[in-house]
């Protein structure tokens, strides 16, 4: 008997240290499993901000674009309305002076003034298809001796005025005329009509 109670204590002894290594090892697992989750829980709050930062990156660079788009398309409509304003200006003053003078009167005044900046008689003159000034106009602009030679020309509206050597020569036409002045003034209209908006 005393055998089988030394073996029920040897047996006893083994399942108690048995039981003590297992909650040993089982405390070890615990907290080595508590250390990873925490590790796993820092990691995941990293990525997580990590994450919300570049989405947020991505929100202000859309919303930067977004807004750029709309300041450049607001800039265009506000430039192609003061283009319209100034065509409309433009239009007025072309259609005063169409009225406060003749459009002969008007073309022998411009053609004058052509004539002199090429200074090299005798001249050639050209003629547009639709234009109506006569020989006896173009007679109040220059002397018959300075005009080589009248032609009707290929194109619709305005004057050629070709120099003597006929390389160098001047275009008129009253919209050209028009054209030109108002590439002139533009900016100055531009920013008078900026100042008033």
């Amino acid at each position: 008997m005393e055998v089988i109670q030394a073996d029920d204590k040897l047996k006893a002894e083994i399942l108690n240290d048995a039981t003590k290594k297992a909650d040993r090892i089982l405390k070890k697992a615990q907290k080595e499993a508590d250390g990873l989750i925490k590790e796993m829980n820092t990691q995941f709050q990293q990525y997580e901000t990590e994450a919300q930062e570049r989405l947020e990156q991505q929100i202000q660079q859309k919303k930067s674009t977004l807004f750029s788009t709309i300041d450049l398309d607001a800039n265009k409509k506000n430039i192609l309305f003061l283009e319209d304003q100034i065509n409309q200006v433009f239009q007025e003053v072309q259609n005063k002076i169409k009225k406060q003078y003749s459009y002969q009167n008007l073309m022998i005044t411009l053609l004058k003034k052509a004539v002199k900046s090429l200074e090299s008689p005798p001249y050639t003159f050209e003629i547009g298809i639709n234009e109506s000034l006569s020989e006896s106009d173009l007679s109040k602009v220059l002397t018959k001796k300075q005009i080589k030679f009248i032609k009707k020309g290929t194109f619709k509206e305005g004057y050629k005025i070709f120099a003597g050597n006929e390389k160098n020569f001047i275009y008129l036409s009253l919209s050209y005329f028009f054209q030109q002045i108002k590439n002139q003034y533009k900016l100055k209209i531009l920013q008078i009509l900026k100042e008033k908006n």
